[in-house]
């Protein structure tokens, strides 16, 4: 399943089903996540595990919490937050071009990226592409209460991996 892409508007949509969510600049990942690997790709498919390897450390710490749910997909974004609301695109740009394992490794431990995960594409095995968003939404939001995982994007919270929510309202943003 190929992630949605957003769509450049100038006219608030207000009719109702539609829901908000802020956009981050950053790198647009999949999370994908068996009993043998955690991989983060592109949407172009190419691997940037080697690149955020804060990520894989955190998932595997916390692999036990997360079995029963494997095989996992979630879709995000990349980010170095810089406060709940924006990123740094700069900052994520900086960390995606490095390729010395010394040097990720030093940026990872000084400054570590998030993935903030805004969709379920899988869920313990089964593909979840063809549920409304909603139903999607409210089963990711549930996963992210079980495992105790930040639910809103925070620079200060040590979860790696935080839930983008989505708001029925835009002003509620």
């Amino acid at each position: 399943m190929k992630p949605m892409l957003p769509s450049l508007t100038f006219k608030l949509p207000d009719d109702p089903g539609w829901f908000y969510e802020v956009k981050y600049d950053g790198f647009r990942a999949l999370l994908i996540w068996d009993q043998h690997k955690i991989e983060i790709t592109s949407r172009n498919e190419k691997s940037l595990s080697a690149q955020f390897p804060e990520i894989i450390e955190f998932l595997s710490k916390h692999k036990q919490q997360f079995k029963k749910f494997l095989p996992l997909t979630f879709d995000g974004e990349l980010v170095h937050l810089e406060n709940p609301y924006k990123a740094s695109f700069s900052s994520i740009q900086g960390r995606g071009r490095l390729r010395a394992q010394k040097k990720i490794q030093d940026q990872a431990s000084l400054s570590p990226c998030r993935l903030l995960v805004f969709d379920l594409l899988a869920f313990a095995g089964e593909a979840q592409g063809l549920l409304p968003f909603q139903q999607r939404k409210e089963k990711l939001t549930n996963l992210f209460q079980q495992l105790g995982l930040p639910m809103k994007p925070d620079p200060d919270d040590p979860g790696l991996i935080q839930l983008v929510p989505a708001y029925q309202s835009f002003p509620d943003i």
